[in-house]
Parts: C-alpha cells; sequence; structure tokens
C-alpha cells in the first residue's frame, strides 16, 4: 500500500532485522501472520532504524501497525498514487475510502 519494495522474506518477518541496515531499503508485508508481541518488537525496530537516519519503504495494509511506524503515507491504487498525508487524513478521504471499500474505481 505505501511502496513496493521486495526484499525482505518470510524468515526474516520475525527475526531482528538490525544487522539488516546496509541492505535494507524496503519492507513488504512485514506484519503479515505476526502476533501482538511480534508486531510491536518489529515497530520498535524500524522506528529505531528510521530515527538512526535510514529511509524506509513500507508495503503494508495493517493501519495500526502502519500508524505504529510512520505518521505520513501514500496511498496507491492500480500503480498511481491517490493520497499522500496522515493515516487520520487517509480514513476521511473519498477517494481513499471509496476504493478500499470497492467503489467503481477500485481496481
Amino acid at each position: 500500500m505505501i511502496w513496493i519494495v521486495r526484499i525482505v522474506r518470510q524468515a526474516a518477518r520475525v527475526a531482528d532485522i538490525g544487522h539488516m541496515v546496509e541492505e535494507l531499503q524496503g519492507v513488504d508485508e512485514l506484519a503479515a501472520g505476526l502476533n501482538p508481541a511480534e508486531l510491536e518488537h518489529i515497530a520498535a525496530k524500524l522506528k529505531e532504524l528510521a530515527c538512526s537516519g535510514i529511509a524506509l519503504l513500507v508495503v503494508e495494509h495493517l493501519m495500526g501497525f502502519i500508524g505504529q511506524i510512520t505518521d505520513r503515507i501514500v496511498v496507491m491504487n492500480a500503480g498511481k498514487e491517490i493520497f499522500e498525508g496522515s493515516l487520520a487524513n487517509a480514513f476521511t478521504n473519498s477517494q481513499v475510502v471509496e476504493v478500499f471499500l470497492g467503489g467503481e474505481d477500485a481496481a
């Protein structure tokens, strides 16, 4: 949902990702299948990396998880950006709501 970069395998999803800093450019669906404790751990690690100056590109559909790790999101539909701003504002954006509730323009 945010940016599409696939470099992390399922096996790394519950691992400590700190050692991957030099190679880490983005993560795709990192939170998929994780329990709440694992989500909290991964969110903390991503925030640590971001605070250290590492730019992260994250593709994710779990909005609660996204809200823990960033202040800014980009929403895409059919390969096009339809929204950029805060998560709270995305929930009130008519185009975002229409696309993700299955409106006519949903891909």
